[in-house]
């Protein structure tokens, strides 16, 4: 008799235990949902970039951005794309108002700087519009930076 109390208070336990973990994963998925809908509101272009300079993550705004200013192929300028590479093309096209950008990403990269940030004109369907990008390092042992682009 003890020992089939013993199994049911074990089998308790069990239940118990896979019933919090069950509640554990739904407040991480949740937290996860509420993360990306914060990242989704922000007024800003937000891109993020892993420790090689590949697009991991944009918010909408970002993806509004591309659309809005006729980038032929808006996935040119999403995930799995190397940022650095565009920016080092641009410079070898001859665009040297992305030199110092392409070199403050770098900085941050390779934690030579904690944060960098730079103001710069960019021609837009709307005009010409001033913006401000901001690159800071990802904190984690991925590492990788956070770039921002607002308008001024």
């Amino acid at each position: 008799m003890e020992h089939a109390q013993d199994h049911r208070a074990a089998v308790s336990r069990c239940e118990e235990r896979e019933a919090q973990l069950k509640r554990f994963i739904q407040v991480l998925q949740e937290n996860e949902n509420r993360y990306m809908t914060i990242l989704n509101s922000l007024p800003m272009q937000l891109v993020v970039l892993d420790g090689k300079g590949y697009i991991t993550f944009v918010n909408h705004e970002w993806e509004r951005n591309a659309i809005e200013n006729d980038i032929a192929d808006p996935s040119l300028a999403g995930v799995g794309i190397n940022y650095l590479k565009i920016c080092r093309s641009a410079i070898d096209q001859g665009c040297d108002e992305v030199r110092p950008i392409y070199e403050g990403i770098l900085s941050v990269l390779e934690g030579k700087v904690k944060a960098f940030a730079y103001d710069y004109d960019c021609a837009t369907p709307r005009g010409n519009e001033r913006f401000q990008i901001t690159v800071t390092p990802v904190n984690d042992e991925k590492g990788g930076v956070i770039i921002t682009h607002v308008g001024k």
